[in-house]
């Protein structure tokens, strides 16, 4: 089970910033990383398993997205590699304008999980472990997702066995509860402002961007792009 990360390569096309970035109105922030090591642009000091004894899953995975006009997996196919590259690399060409680089993280390396009141209520119908929401679930000071499940407890959960437990609460990922990654903000290079962003005074940034427990979590760019929203 992984997670995708979607960034791109450019930050001029206007099909990207109409798209993604609330019609010109979000941002964009730019990262570099070093291809030689690129889980740098994620983990860092912020990887679960830093000073852990628990070994850090394989299966991470990046590359530039290929654009072609069909994507064909062999069923013949015994090369768990290639069926990856074609499953995660590979998009119709309608879709070239993103200039997509996307990277590819098992679910067991992502620093929280994120609830909202209700994927919080959902998942816990799902757990048989008991007192799991005492010992494991955390308030958030986000608004929108309120509760959390810090590194720790997803340090102790895979170093103890409850993988399937982790695995029950995957299976309830989207809007209402998402795994996260701390990216490395040392790797940050620039930060762009669509044409019709609200730019007046030094409003435009919030105080707490760079600590807003969102904002530090969002993945971006060898040089990497993504665009967000400010609302």
């Amino acid at each position: 089970m992984s997670g995708c990360i979607s960034m791109s390569t450019t930050k001029e096309s206007i099909y990207m910033w109409s798209h993604y970035a609330d019609n010109h109105k979000g941002v964009l922030l730019e990262f570099t990383f070093d291809e030689g090591d690129p889980k740098s642009l994620f983990f860092g000091m912020g990887n679960v398993f830093e000073n852990s004894h628990i070994k850090s899953p394989s299966g991470f995975q990046c590359g530039p997205v290929e654009y072609q006009s069909s994507r064909v997996i062999s069923k013949s196919s015994n090369k768990l590699n290639d069926i990856i590259s074609k499953s995660y690399f590979i998009k119709s060409h309608n879709w070239d304008k993103e200039n997509e680089y996307r990277f590819i993280l098992p679910f067991a390396e992502y620093w929280e999980i994120l609830f909202t009141s209700k994927g919080l209520k959902k998942a816990l119908h799902n757990i048989k472990f008991e007192g799991f929401e005492q010992r494991f679930i955390n308030e958030n000071s986000n608004d929108k997702y309120p509760f959390k499940i810090n590194g720790l407890s997803l340090s102790f959960l895979l170093g103890n066995n409850h993988i399937t437990t982790l695995s029950d609460i995957w299976e309830n990922e989207g809007d209402d509860c998402i795994f996260v990654v701390r990216v490395n903000y040392d790797k940050l290079t620039g930060i762009y402002f669509g044409c019709k962003s609200n730019i007046s005074g030094n409003s435009y940034i919030p105080e707490n961007f760079f600590t807003n427990s969102m904002a530090q979590y969002m993945g971006f760019t060898k040089h990497l792009l993504m665009m967000m929203s400010l609302n």
